[in-house]
């Protein structure tokens, strides 16, 4: 399975809440029914950067962004067919009213170990922007895990004040609470070999279409 990790910046003078109810309130709906997508999930950010506490390379990362938007497709160019229909453009459009700056990855996803799905699945996620092989990054954490190998940079990487460092592969790691998730991400920066953790962002997800998981 592909997806896109879409890091997103809020627009200009729109506050976090407003962005976030945007998002899930109009923007989200509009992808009901659109060919070729086989989950959607929107992130909130809710830490991010220094604030995380979590040692890496670059703990100034992400602490900009206001939100992750993940789009699961079959195929690599799942994105690129998907523009091409009818019923997408209007959801397209409407990106602008609530997204300012917006950059991020095509990623091949390998479920290690499946989050769950509906109540059981929990409520928030470390994402750990990773340099290394999988097999270290699979050592280095028994819970559920979803590891997603970068295959496509899918815009500009240095925005205004929002520059995206050399990243292999996305981790995703799941815990019931906002502390969980910091927790999970230090553990599994601690286990991996030093200088491979770039960064860490901490979400509160929200399935808009599940996943095939």
């Amino acid at each position: 399975m592909f997806k896109t990790i879409g890091l997103q910046v809020r627009r200009d003078g729109m506050t976090h809440q407003h962005y976030v109810d945007h998002w899930l309130n109009v923007h989200a709906p509009m992808s009901d029914g659109v060919d070729g997508l086989r989950g959607y999930v929107s992130n909130e950010v809710v830490l991010a950067g220094s604030a995380v506490g979590v040692d890496c390379t670059h703990p100034d990362f992400g602490a900009a962004l206001d939100g992750i938007a993940q789009l699961h497709f079959e195929t690599q160019d799942g994105l690129m067919r998907m523009a091409e229909t009818p019923k997408v453009q209007d959801w397209f459009a409407d990106g602008p009213n609530f997204v300012g700056l917006r950059t991020g990855f095509v990623v091949e996803e390998t479920v290690v170990r499946t989050p769950g799905a509906g109540k059981g699945r929990p409520a928030f996620k470390a994402f750990c922007f990773v340099l290394g092989e999988e097999a270290a990054i699979d050592a280095a954490w028994p819970g559920a895990l979803v590891r997603s190998r970068v295959a496509v940079v899918t815009g500009s990487t240095n925005l205004p004040g929002f520059e995206v460092p050399a990243i292999d592969y996305v981790v995703e790691l799941w815990a019931g609470d906002q502390a969980g998730a910091v927790e999970a991400a230090r553990q599994f920066g601690a286990a991996l070999a030093p200088a491979r953790l770039v960064g860490v962002v901490i979400t509160r997800e929200r399935i808009i279409h599940q996943p095939p998981q």
